[in-house]
């Protein structure tokens, strides 16, 4: 097995079409149907954020999945997430949550762009697949605006 297999599998297994996939791991639906037919292959990043987002390892992507994988899936897709009420925050992430809530729009798009920049330093952020590009983008265009 490789990568557009196992991309496939789960796709199949998911029940998600392109359109929804891609909307899960917040890329373009070309990019799924590029990798899935195996046209393109996307770098180490980006399978990195693909296998997290379903709960895999990406030695597990891109080579045998485990077993159990599509529990494993399953779980990951239908899984809600996490908000300041408490479910899956710790108390830190809390109270950052919530103060971030309290702050002004201008200083929310500051800090956003701050964390983008740390999130590119680490390595953290590719450029082609990540579920909060949106987030980002009125931040950046924000900067711009200077």
């Amino acid at each position: 097995m490789h990568f557009a297999e196992n991309l496939k599998r789960i796709q199949e297994s998911a029940h998600l079409s392109n359109y929804k996939m891609a909307k899960f791991l917040g890329c373009s639906q070309t990019s799924i149907s590029n990798w899935i037919n195996d046209e393109t292959f996307p770098h180490e990043k980006a399978r990195r954020v693909i296998a997290e987002a379903f709960g895999l390892s990406l030695s597990d992507i891109d080579g045998e999945l485990p077993n159990g994988w599509k529990e494993i899936v399953a779980y990951k897709i239908k899984k809600p997430a996490p908000t300041v009420s408490g479910d899956g925050l710790s108390e830190n992430e809390k109270i950052l949550v919530s103060a971030f809530r309290a702050l002004p729009k201008e200083s929310q798009e500051d800090v956003l762009a701050q964390i983008q920049g740390i999130l590119e330093r680490h390595g953290l952020l590719p450029k082609r697949c990540i579920r909060h590009r949106n987030i980002f983008a009125s931040a950046r265009r924000t900067d711009q605006a200077y």
